[in-house]
C-alpha cells in the first residue's frame, strides 16, 4: 500500500486564502487498490493547482454474491469533469451550493457534488450553466474496475438528496452508456441523509418515477479490468460511493448495499421484464365442515405477483368432484359439466385482484375437495402458487321432511262438452325444507286440460310440474282446468317427490271421473244440469195436459143419464 507524505502546514509562509473547489487527480489508482485517503488540509498547494486525495474500492467474494464497492472520490486521472468537485469538511461553502456540506456523514468524511447547483427547484431555470444531461452528455468520471468474473452486476449509489432536482445519475460502461445504466433515480430527499437505492426512473409495474430497485444494472462480458463511468443527469447531485454486486445464488436471494461497505441479502428474486409471469390462485371458504344440504360459499382470488409482465388469456378452472354441485352468477365463468371455467383476458401488475364467487352444495356426506388451477399464455415461472385446495367435511344429519298431496275436482260426473277444475294441494308438515318438489298429474281418457299452472308443462299424456322448494309447514296449490271430450270414465291421479321426503305412502291422490252422452246433443255448463232440461220440462207439461184432458174426458163419461119425459 502507498502512502503519500503528510503535510502539516501548507501555507506557514503564504497569507491566509480560500482552497479552490476544483480538485483533480494527481495519480490514476486503480479502483481495486487501498489507498489511504488525506484530508484536505493535507493537499499540497502548487502553481500547477490542487490534488485531489485518492480514494479506494473493495471487493468481497461470498457464495451470494460478489461485491465491489468504489469510493465516487476515486476517479482515474484526468476523468473527472471539473462541476464534479471532491468535497471534505474543509471546503468553503459557495453561494451555488444551497444544501450544504455533508461530509460529516459520508464515507471517509469526503464524497462528489455537481456544483454548481442552479436548478433547485421545478421552477428554477436550467442554466447558465446546464443542469440537466442525458446520458453520457453531462459532466462525468471514470473508474477503472476489476472484475472477478462476467456477468450481471446491480449497480447500487450512494447518495444525498435534499430535493426533486438533485437525484439522478446515468452509469456507463465501456464508453457507452446502455439503456440500463440511465436514469438511476433517488427518491431519498424525505430522508435527509446518504441513503443507497439501485432504482431506474419509471422502472417497475406502477411506472412511477421513483422506480424499484435492482432496476439499474451492468452486463460485463469478461473479468478483468472495464472502465465504469457516472454521467450527470441532474446538477447538485451528491454522491459518496457506488457498489457493483453480482447474484451468485441462482436468483433465490436478493442482495443490497447498506451503510457504508456491507450487504444484505434475503430470501427472493431479482424481477426484470423478462416475458415470464407469476400468478397467484387463493382460495377461501367460510366453513370447513357444513350439513348436507348446506350451502357452503367458496371464492377465488387471482393475483399477478411479477412486477414488470401482463398476463394474458387468463383461464382459472374450478371443481368439487362426484356429488358435489358448484354454481356461479360471473358473467366470465362457465360450467362445461363436472366443473367450470373462468376467463380473464389479461392481468397486469398493477390490476386490482380479480375475485370469483361460487356456491357448493353436496349430496352426500363425507369430506369433498375443492380444487382450483389458473393459467395464461406466457409461461409462468413460479407455477406452484397457481393451484389451489380447499376441503370441506360435509355431514349427514336428518333433515327429513313429510310431504303429502290431495287432490279434488269441482265436478266428477260429466257429459260430453262440459267443464271442471282439478285442484292439488302440496303440502310440507316436516321441520325442513323440502328441496327439489316435483309432481306428474294424469288425466282420464275422455278429459284433457284447457288451463295449466305456470310450473307445469303438458305433455303428451302427462302434466309435469316443477315446484321446487316447499318451506316446512307450508303448502303449495295447483289448478288445472278440465273438458270433457269423449263418452267413460276414469281416474285422474296425481304424484309428487321431493329430495328429502321421508314418507311415501301419501305421495299419490287419485278423483274417479265419469263422462255421459249429452242428450239432444245438446251440451250444458258446470252446474252439472245439462242443455235439454227445457225440452223435459216441456214434455212434462205436455204429459200432464194430457193426463188432465183424459180424466176430464173420463169424468164426463160418468155423469148420470137425465130421462125426460
Amino acid at each position: 500500500m502507498a502512502h503519500l507524505p503528510v503535510i502539516n502546514d501548507l501555507t506557514a509562509d503564504k497569507p491566509e486564502r480560500p482552497i479552490a473547489i476544483r480538485l483533480f487527480r494527481s495519480s490514476s489508482v486503480k479502483a481495486n487498490t487501498h489507498v489511504p485517503f488525506l484530508t484536505a488540509a493535507a493537499i499540497a498547494l502548487s502553481g500547477a493547482g490542487l490534488v485531489a486525495p485518492p480514494a479506494f474500492a473493495e471487493t468481497i467474494q461470498t457464495s451470494e454474491y460478489i461485491y465491489i464497492g468504489v469510493e465516487a472520490e476515486g476517479f482515474d486521472t484526468g476523468t473527472g469533469h471539473e462541476r464534479w468537485v471532491v468535497t471534505d469538511s474543509s471546503t468553503p461553502a459557495i453561494v451555488d451550493d444551497p444544501d450544504g456540506n455533508h461530509s460529516d456523514t459520508s464515507s471517509g468524511g469526503v464524497y462528489l457534488e455537481l456544483l454548481p447547483d442552479i436548478r433547485v427547484t421545478h421552477e428554477d431555470p436550467f442554466g447558465p450553466p446546464d443542469a440537466f444531461w442525458a446520458a453520457g452528455q453531462g459532466p462525468s468520471a471514470s473508474y477503472t474496475v476489476t472484475f472477478p468474473e462476467e456477468g450481471r452486476y446491480y449497480v447500487h449509489g450512494r447518495a444525498f438528496s435534499t430535493g426533486t432536482e438533485d437525484n439522478g445519475l446515468h452509469i456507463g460502461l465501456n464508453g457507452a452508456w446502455p439503456l440500463s445504466g440511465q436514469a438511476m433515480q433517488f427518491c431519498t430527499a424525505g430522508q435527509n441523509a446518504w441513503a443507497w437505492r439501485s432504482a431506474k426512473r419509471h422502472s417497475g409495474p406502477t411506472g412511477a418515477s421513483c422506480g424499484v430497485n435492482h432496476t439499474i444494472y451492468l452486463d460485463i462480458p469478461t473479468a478483468g479490468d472495464h472502465v465504469v463511468a457516472i454521467s450527470a443527469r441532474e446538477d447538485g447531485f451528491e454522491l459518496d460511493r457506488f457498489a457493483l454486486i453480482k447474484d451468485k445464488s441462482g436468483n433465490t436471494r436478493v442482495c443490497s448495499a447498506i451503510n457504508v461497505n456491507e450487504v444484505t441479502c434475503r430470501n427472493g428474486s431479482i424481477e426484470v421484464a423478462d416475458e415470464l409471469v407469476n400468478l397467484r390462485l387463493l382460495a377461501t371458504i367460510d366453513a370447513d365442515q357444513a350439513d348436507v344440504g348446506e350451502m357452503v360459499n367458496v371464492t377465488l382470488t387471482l393475483e399477478n405477483l411479477d412486477a414488470f409482465d401482463t398476463a394474458t388469456d387468463i383461464e382459472i378452472s374450478i371443481e368439487a368432484g362426484a356429488g358435489a354441485t358448484l354454481d356461479s352468477d360471473d358473467a366470465n365463468c362457465e360450467s362445461t359439466g363436472s366443473n367450470w371455467v373462468c376467463t380473464v383476458a389479461s392481468q397486469a401488475p398493477t390490476s386490482a385482484d380479480r375475485t370469483f364467487e361460487f356456491s357448493l352444495v353436496v349430496s352426500e356426506a363425507g369430506e369433498y375437495v375443492v380444487e382450483a388451477a389458473a393459467s395464461s399464455t406466457e409461461i409462468d415461472d413460479f407455477p406452484t402458487n397457481n393451484t389451489v385446495t380447499q376441503r370441506v367435511m360435509f355431514d349427514d344429519v336428518d333433515t327429513s321432511t313429510e310431504v303429502s298431496v290431495e287432490m279434488s275436482a269441482t265436478v266428477t260426473d260429466l257429459k260430453v262438452g262440459d267443464s271442471s277444475e282439478l285442484m292439488v294441494v302440496i303440502s310440507n308438515a316436516g321441520e325442513f325444507r323440502s328441496t327439489g318438489a316435483n309432481a306428474t298429474v294424469t288425466l282420464p281418457a275422455g278429459v284433457s286440460a284447457t288451463s295449466t299452472p305456470s310450473a307445469c308443462a303438458a305433455g303428451s299424456d302427462k302434466i309435469l310440474c316443477t315446484l321446487g322448494d316447499i318451506e316446512a309447514n307450508e303448502s303449495t296449490s295447483l289448478v288445472f282446468g278440465l273438458s270433457a271430450t269423449d263418452v267413460g270414465s276414469g281416474i285422474a291421479d296425481v304424484s309428487i317427490s321431493a329430495f328429502n321426503d321421508q314418507d311415501l305412502t301419501n305421495n299419490i291422490a287419485t278423483v274417479a271421473i265419469a263422462v255421459a252422452a249429452a242428450v239432444g246433443g245438446e251440451t250444458g255448463g258446470t252446474d252439472g244440469t245439462t242443455g235439454d232440461a227445457g225440452a223435459a220440462e216441456l214434455a212434462l207439461l205436455l204429459t200432464l195436459l194430457l193426463v188432465v184432458s183424459a180424466r176430464l174426458y173420463w169424468l164426463n163419461q160418468r155423469k148420470p143419464v137425465v130421462l125426460r119425459k
